[in-house]
Parts: structure tokens; C-alpha cells; sequence
């Protein structure tokens, strides 16, 4: 008697107290997929996923690349990279990149050339970003790419690329969701933050969470199910729960300040906001809840913006001698070298803070189940920022890193070093990663025919 199966397509389906209509999609099980767990029962091959997870403000590259090339024991993480150590198998470090298009206007220029490999044009990329072509080719889910952020810490400027790395093109850029409440209400009950105050308010009031609404129905999914696939959709369902409870404690305290989307060139760095944060529950939860989009199928593609390009964040909490404008101060100010010694202190605990809060997203995608593997073995991840040290606004040494196998395009655990490299080798790489069969990429010296050449797995 052949085996039952699930379709891909399954949802919980239920109603809140408002009358409206929940649905919640659920992870890939072992139901759903072939014998050996390596594709879907129909024959489609597992999905790929993508994010680009973008920090502002750069790294101090003696900190932050490895001694040693190549793979496994022959390399170590840095002081830098050492909060990414329990997703170490799934890293690829790719160290001696340079941004090919300067710094004549640093951070604008920086967050383009990092993203779409072109420059900046009447305040606007000039070029779609690598999310966008990746989404291009990487369809499905229910939304084509999803893009929000720990931090609207403002910029100064009003270049777009200051405040969003995702574009669709010249004058398109998608600005990121920083509330983790509107950002839950679009990705889990089919509200955008832009929707009526009255939708908005009926979803505020409902009395029911999205699992209670749909938990007759997922008693009955679960009656179709192995052990595995039970505890699968256990720890799926939790997490949601865990979500929900994460927002129920946030108050307007814990949330990052208020900015207008799209930002308002008016006001844009009129008076600072001294005030502003990148606070690690807002972090987690906006990791978490991405983590389940990617892995139920809500999304495929995706972009998470911890700070933005020269954002003038503050890190108190990391500790006492923080409280100054992450990027006026601390990065262009006080003193330290690139350098392993006499480095710029406060500076070098931003950057491990950033990666701190990387490593909660990875880690969250490494520990959900997907077939023989995780979804972080299906996942790619595009680390990379604005600026190489910061302090001297450095287009050498570009920050980069790889998180994830890519289903298998990747090896992970590796440190990859491509001295002088056109940073744009990484974007059209990645591109062609996702089958978009580019023969070049960027424009202008960001432009490049050349991927990464040796870092694919044959």
C-alpha cells in the first residue's frame, strides 16, 4: 500500500474572534517528500531560500578576517566573527574584496556597490539589488521577497541606498518594516502595515492568537502524521506561540523609534535621533519570525537590515562606555588602528554585537529540520555592509560572509580569500547560485564577467 502523502500546499486554516480568516503554512515534512527525503514526493527539488543581511557602519578587517585560508580545523574564527561559532559548518568567509565603484559619497555609494554592483544616481540606485534578481528566478510563497530590520536609526542623507539595500531598480526601492507587530501582522495574517486603521485595530483587538484559531485544524493534520513530523510541526507551532508571546511583552519602549516610510528627505538628518537603538529583542524576534516565513514557504527570498548604512545607532546596552552615535563617534572618532593591537575598542564591540544578533537568525534556520538536513542547508545568506573600516570609509577588505549550503552549491566552513577581487564577483556568483544565468553584473567599475572563481562546488 503506497505510502500517504502531504501536499506542500497544506495549511492550518481557522478564523480569529473578528471573523477573520487565518491561515498558517506549515514547514517541509517527511510527509510531503520522496523516501530518501532528498526532494519532494512529486519529484520537485527541495527549495532554496536567500536573504541578504545587511549592518551599517563596516568592521575593523584585522579583526574580522581569518589567519588562514581553507576549509574545516585548517581555519579559526576572529574575535569578530567568533559569536557565528555554532554555525561555523555552514560559513564561508570570503575576505580581500574591494568596492571597485570608491567612496566619493562613502556609505550611498558603499550600500549600492555592496548590493546591486553599480553606483548611485539622482539619489537612487542605479541598479536592481541582488535580492531582487535572486526573487526574479527564486519564485513561490506568498510573498516574492520580504524585507524588514532591527533598527530605523536614521542616516544623513537622502539617498535611498541609505535607507534600504533592497531595490527593484532606479527610484524603486523597497523600504524595510522595523515595527515587529506590523511585520507579524503582514507575514501571518495577510495585513500589510499599510492596511486601514481599521484593519489594523480589529487584529490589535482580537482575542484569539492565529494558533488557537487554527488548532482544530492542525489536531486534525497531525492525525496524518509520523513522530518526526509531529515534533516537526510541534516546534513550527511553538515558535509561533513564542512569537506571539515576544510581542504580547513589548511595549514602545523595546521597539526602535518611529520613521516615516518611505523616509522623508525633508527631515532626514535635520537633528539626529539620540535616542535610537538596535535592541536585541527586537532582533530576536524579527529573526525568528523570518526564520519561520523561510521555512513554511511564506516567503523564498528575503532581506533583513540589523542598522543601516551609516545609521547613527547606539549600542548601550552592550555596555557602559557606549552611549555615543555608533557612526559620528565611535567609528570616525576614537582612536585605534587597523590593527590587532590598539584597535578601536568600542568600535570592534559593535561589530561583535551585529554579529550577535546574525547569529540568532542563522542559528534559528540550522536547528529547523528539512528533510536530511536543516533549512539552513537550503539557505543562503549575503552578509556585507557599507564600508570596509569604517573610520576611514576603506573600499578594500569588504566584508563579506556566506551563511548556509545553498543546497549543496556550498561547502560551508571555509575561509575563502580573493585578494583584490571586484566585490561584484560575490553578487553575480550568488545570482547564478540561483540559476539566473548572468553573464555579467553591476556597471560602470562595479561591473564584472568573473564569479568567484573556485568557490562554487562543482
Amino acid at each position: 500500500m503506497p505510502t500517504k502523502r502531504l501536499s506542500r500546499r497544506t495549511v492550518l486554516r481557522g478564523a480569529l474572534a473578528t471573523g477573520a480568516a487565518v491561515s498558517v503554512p506549515l514547514p517541509i515534512l517527511d510527509v510531503m517528500l520522496n523516501n530518501s527525503g532528498t526532494a519532494f514526493a512529486q519529484g520537485a527539488p527541495l527549495p532554496k531560500r536567500y536573504c541578504t543581511w545587511f549592518f551599517g557602519n563596516g568592521i575593523i578587517p584585522a579583526l574580522w578576517n581569518p589567519a588562514a585560508t581553507g576549509t574545516g580545523s585548517a581555519w579559526g574564527l576572529t574575535e569578530e566573527l567568533a559569536p557565528l561559532m555554532p554555525v561555523k559548518q555552514w560559513l564561508t568567509v570570503v575576505s580581500g574584496l574591494k568596492n571597485m565603484i570608491g567612496n566619493a559619497s562613502p556609505h550611498p555609494m558603499g550600500s549600492a556597490a555592496s548590493t546591486t554592483g553599480g553606483s548611485v544616481a539622482n539619489n537612487s540606485a542605479e541598479l536592481a539589488s541582488i535580492d531582487q534578481i535572486v526573487a526574479g528566478v527564486n519564485k513561490g510563497g506568498s510573498f516574492p521577497s520580504l524585507e524588514i530590520g532591527c533598527s530605523d536609526a536614521t542616516p544623513n542623507g537622502p539617498e535611498n541606498t541609505l535607507h534600504t539595500c533592497s531595490h527593484r531598480g532606479p527610484n524603486a526601492p523597497n523600504y524595510p518594516e522595523f515595527d515587529p507587530h506590523a511585520a507579524f501582522t503582514r507575514m501571518f495574517m495577510g495585513v500589510s502595515s499599510t492596511g486601514t486603521v481599521d484593519q489594523m485595530m480589529k487584529i490589535n483587538q482580537a482575542k484569539k492568537s492565529i494558533l488557537d484559531a487554527v488548532l482544530a485544524d492542525g489536531t486534525e493534520v497531525g492525525s496524518l502524521l509520523g513522530a518526526k513530523d509531529k515534533a516537526r510541526l510541534s516546534d513550527h507551532l511553538d515558535a509561533i506561540r513564542q512569537i506571539e508571546t515576544r510581542l504580547a511583552a513589548m511595549t514602545t519602549t523595546t521597539m526602535p523609534p518611529s520613521v516615516p516610510i518611505p523616509p522623508d528627505p525633508q527631515t532626514i538628518g535635520v537633528s539626529k535621533d539620540t535616542k535610537s537603538e538596535a535592541p536585541m529583542k527586537v532582533n530576536d524576534v524579527m529573526a525568528q519570525m523570518l526564520a519561520v516565513a523561510l521555512a513554511s514557504g511564506i516567503t523564498k527570498n528575503a532581506t533583513f537590515m540589523f542598522t543601516l548604512p551609516a545609521a547613527h545607532v547606539y549600542y548601550r546596552s552592550v555596555a557602559s562606555d557606549m552611549n555615543a552615535d555608533f557612526h559620528d563617534t565611535i567609528a570616525h572618532t576614537d582612536a585605534g588602528n587597523n590593527a590587532a593591537t590598539g584597535y578601536q575598542t568600542r568600535y570592534h564591540k559593535g561589530v561583535i554585537y551585529a554579529m550577535q544578533g546574525l547569529n540568532t537568525f542563522a542559528s534559528q534556520l540550522s536547528k529547523m529540520t528539512e528533510g536530511a538536513g536543516s533549512v539552513l542547508d537550503n539557505m543562503l545568506i549575503y552578509v556585507t555592509s557599507c564600508t570596509g573600516w569604517g573610520k576611514i570609509h576603506d573600499t578594500s577588505e569588504w566584508p563579506v560572509l556566506l551563511l548556509g549550503k545553498a543546497g549543496g552549491a556550498l561547502r560551508g566552513d571555509q575561509h575563502f580569500r580573493a585578494a583584490n577581487g571586484n566585490l561584484s564577483s560575490a553578487l553575480l556568483t550568488i545570482a547564478n547560485i540561483f540559476g539566473a544565468g548572468l553573464k555579467t553584473i553591476g556597471k560602470g567599475s562595479g561591473q564584472t564577467s568573473s564569479e568567484l572563481s573556485g568557490l562554487r562546488v562543482a
